[in-house]
């Protein structure tokens, strides 16, 4: 299987509830073919912040970050959904920090199990189709990053 493809998930993924109380735990989720892979950066770099953000949006891709810099360090950490809304500038809704959530587990950077948020501590190579969404300076950028790795 190539780094691209899709690797085994965290079983059982179900959507995130909308309660403001919910609570979300958030832990580890660890993928050797991705961690091991020379293109792979870690969730928790600036190379996330920017290489993802244009794939994924600023809201998603800081919670990505943010989730992953506890979890790699081995740390269990819990938030509320309106602690996470505050926390990233979306005020009191419920919906647009959902709609991230949402959208980290269709691009596979988060699994999510009743309350439990498993994020990926590495993220993969950018595929040929996000690579077409970053700006032509980020594409130079992520080409040369690329060829220096090989």
């Amino acid at each position: 299987m190539s780094v691209t493809e899709q690797s085994p998930a965290p079983s059982n993924s179900r959507r995130i509830p909308a309660e403001p109380d919910t609570t979300i735990t958030v832990l580890a989720w660890r993928d050797q073919l991705v961690e091991s892979h020379p293109e792979s950066h870690p969730t928790a770099s600036i190379e996330t912040l920017v290489w993802w953000t244009p794939i994924l949006g600023p809201t998603a891709t800081l919670i990505a970050h943010r989730f992953a810099g506890y979890a790699a360090q081995g740390n269990e950490a819990s938030f509320s959904l309106a602690d996470l809304s505050r926390t990233f500038g979306m005020g009191s809704s419920l919906t647009r920090v959902r709609a991230a959530l949402l959208r980290l587990e269709r691009f596979r950077v988060i699994s999510v199990n009743d309350g439990t948020v498993f994020v990926r501590i590495a993220l993969p190579p950018l595929t040929r189709r996000q690579l077409d969404q970053l700006p032509p300076y980020l594409l130079e950028l992520y080409e040369a990053r690329r060829a220096a790795t090989r």
